[in-house]
């Protein structure tokens, strides 16, 4: 992975975190911007941060590989409205007050919704809308070796499509799909990876999904 100095601020807290030497040069070292260019297999003007066992994966086949698992089992389409203790177990509720089930350890990883349950209210939890796009790849789409971050990511192609963005939203806490923010995610692509070789050949247009 590639993180780029794309701002003279991130430029400055790059060149602070390579100073201070706390980590090994294996995990993550510094290039000018020939090898960050040779590294991506795009030209890019921008220095950056090169962390080479560092990927990407999709979410979609991460969770459905670990849901393979003997020891878990699904409840789909079950809404958890309130968790208590008795004794040992937790109990968790739906919104008729019906027992869902009952553990000795719950893991709560509802993201900005774990605040509804009033053993974890108190917790500096807040929504971000950060949405990202994606877009068909061709074979006269540009090459891309690793993801590269800066103003926003771009990974390399899986199942032939482009994943970039994302949108940064405090204010708007929806989760619907936005063109545009498709738009400004295209935007941004275009502005950071502008001397990237056949990136005309990426249309200007919505993508497919989000």
């Amino acid at each position: 992975m590639l993180q780029l100095a794309t701002t003279d601020k991130e430029k400055l807290r790059q060149e602070a975190l390579v100073k201070e030497n706390q980590y090994p040069e294996a995990l993550i070292h510094a290039v000018e911007s020939s090898q960050a260019s040779k590294i991506a297999g795009q030209n890019t003007p921008h220095s950056g941060l090169y962390i080479p066992d560092a990927g990407w994966v999709s979410p979609v086949r991460l969770c459905n590989y670990l849901l393979q698992h003997p020891d878990i089992h699904c409840r789909f389409n079950t809404r958890v409205d309130k968790i208590s203790r008795t004794g040992d177990n937790w109990h968790l509720y739906d919104n008729n007050d019906q027992l869902i089930a009952s553990s000795a350890i719950v893991v709560v990883a509802g993201a900005s919704e774990t605040k509804r349950f009033e053993q974890l209210s108190h917790l500096p939890v807040k929504p971000i809308r950060g949405q990202v796009s994606l877009k068909q790849a061709t074979s006269e789409a540009p090459v891309l070796n690793t993801v590269i971050c800066g103003e926003g990511y771009i990974s390399p192609p899986l199942d032939n499509q482009w994943c970039f963005g994302a949108s940064f939203d405090v204010k708007t806490p929806s989760d619907e799909i936005r063109a545009e923010d498709h738009q400004s995610n295209f935007k941004n692509f275009r502005m950071y990876y502008r001397n990237w070789q056949n990136t005309s050949r990426l249309k200007r247009r919505v993508p497919l999904v989000a």
